[in-house]
């Protein structure tokens, strides 16, 4: 009798579903200003992907959107989303805004895992809140993050910007 209840323990755990980390999630960023894309990143978990920004900026007349390619590798993903920790929490929600200067950057961050429903959280860098203002600053760290990881990163592309 105890074997039978061993052998049926061992055959439950072994079925059962383990509760887990979700599949890790491609994470893209897109900033924006005034209307204009200043820059956009996506990073899938193996640490591939690419960054886009306008050179030297969107608004000067002759601005360049330069795509470069990105490869972090697993340990720059896992960085990466150490750095964005605490905003992927929140994700699926809203930061707080109540007070906000509102001629600063903007934008989203998703996350999206395949098969699953994408996860995203806008923000408005201009919102006082300490909350947003900590979420703002993940934001922008990750954001120098990837650009740094793509400096050496081939050109895809590179366009004129147009107004």
């Amino acid at each position: 009798m105890k074997a039978a209840i061993a052998l049926a323990l061992v055959a439950a755990i072994a079925t059962s579903t383990p509760d887990t980390v979700p599949t890790p999630a491609t994470i893209s960023m897109d900033m924006n200003s005034w209307g204009r894309r200043v820059s956009e990143w996506s990073i899938d978990p193996r640490g591939n992907g690419h960054y886009a920004a306008a050179v030297p900026n969107g608004f000067a007349r002759d601005a360049h959107w330069i795509v470069r390619r990105v490869a972090a590798g697993p340990e720059g993903y896992r960085q990466l989303r150490a750095v964005l920790s605490g905003v992927e929490r929140r994700a699926g929600g809203a930061l707080p805004c109540t007070v906000a200067i509102t001629d600063g950057a903007y934008g989203e961050v998703r996350w999206a895992r395949p098969g699953g429903k994408p996860h995203a959280i806008g923000y408005l860098a201009g919102c006082r809140e300490p909350a947003t203002q900590t979420a703002v600053g993940a934001i922008i760290k990750a954001d120098a993050l990837v650009r740094r990881w793509s400096a050496k990163g081939r050109i895809i592309e590179d366009r004129k910007v147009t107004s």
